[in-house]
């Protein structure tokens, strides 16, 4: 089960379910010592985390988004060298 600040995972109720969320010395301090003496409820946050990626964190549910990605790349791969190389002339010369 996670601790974690909720800078990436905070938005979603899921992950609130799942993880405990601490954005100050504080409150990870009061966290912490509770995650770890209640058995109850690390095993049912773990239980909900692996329902969570068996169902929605799966590298086989992504593939779909993953090959669109690469194929957006490859289809655009004249313009994003151009800009490539025009970002490197912008650059100053480097120093020895």
């Amino acid at each position: 089960m996670p601790l974690c600040s909720d800078v990436v995972y905070g938005e979603r109720a899921a992950h609130r379910e799942i993880g405990v969320f601490a954005n100050s010395a504080t409150e990870w301090e009061q966290s912490l010592p509770g995650l770890c003496s209640d058995t109850a409820q690390i095993m049912r946050r773990r239980a909900l985390g692996l329902d969570y990626v068996r169902h929605e964190r799966m590298h086989s549910h992504q593939v779909a988004q993953r090959e669109a990605f690469y194929r957006a790349l490859l289809s655009n791969r004249a313009k994003l060298e151009a800009q490539r190389r025009q970002r490197l002339a912008a650059r100053p010369a480097r120093r020895p």
